[in-house]
């Protein structure tokens, strides 16, 4: 008996999201370090995440030809204690930016914490990342507080935090 499959549409504008493929590891090491050359992950944190249930690690593009990755993670709060998705790492190749494709990054994986249920997502980014940071605004998220030389680099960065709705922690959805 063949499997069933569930096929989502998707609008043709809107750029295909999907998780990573563990033999894409060396395809997304090589990604991060072009969007982010001052502050490259090593391939381990990739495989890492790769292999953490708790995390996805979404990309656009062709397996020979990655375009954007964003990286989520369940984190816990101290106070009080609440699980939490983070918005680890989110990345698009220069010649790629301003094309909606961060966007759809963004939303895959707010839809990815809607349907593990969390009540919230945070992140963090470069206070000089202004592009970064209105996308960020755009999809609800707020500042929370400036972390002091976050980077390696001595940058200051923003936490910023963003309530998930009832819908997309009951559906999955962003809305």
């Amino acid at each position: 008996m063949a499997a069933e499959r569930t096929v989502t549409l998707r609008p043709a504008d809107r750029p295909l999201v999907r998780p990573a493929l563990w033999w894409e590891v060396w395809a997304l090491y090589r990604l991060h370090r072009v969007c982010f050359p001052q502050q490259s992950y090593g391939l381990g944190r990739f495989l890492g995440y790769l292999c953490n249930p708790r995390a996805v690690l979404l990309v656009s593009g062709t397996p020979g030809d990655l375009r954007g990755y964003c990286i989520v993670d369940t984190s816990v709060t101290l106070a009080p204690p609440e699980a939490v998705a983070e918005i680890i790492s989110l990345g698009v190749r220069p010649p790629d930016r301003r094309q909606g494709l961060g966007r759809a990054l963004l939303q895959a994986a707010l839809a990815w914490a809607g349907r593990q249920g969390l009540a919230e997502t945070w992140l963090q980014v470069a206070v000089s990342n202004h592009g970064a940071e209105q996308l960020y605004q755009e999809a609800g998220f707020e500042r929370r507080d400036r972390l002091a030389a976050y980077y390696l680099s001595g940058e200051d960065a923003w936490l910023m935090r963003r309530c998930n709705t009832a819908a997309e922690r009951e559906f999955g959805d962003v809305v």
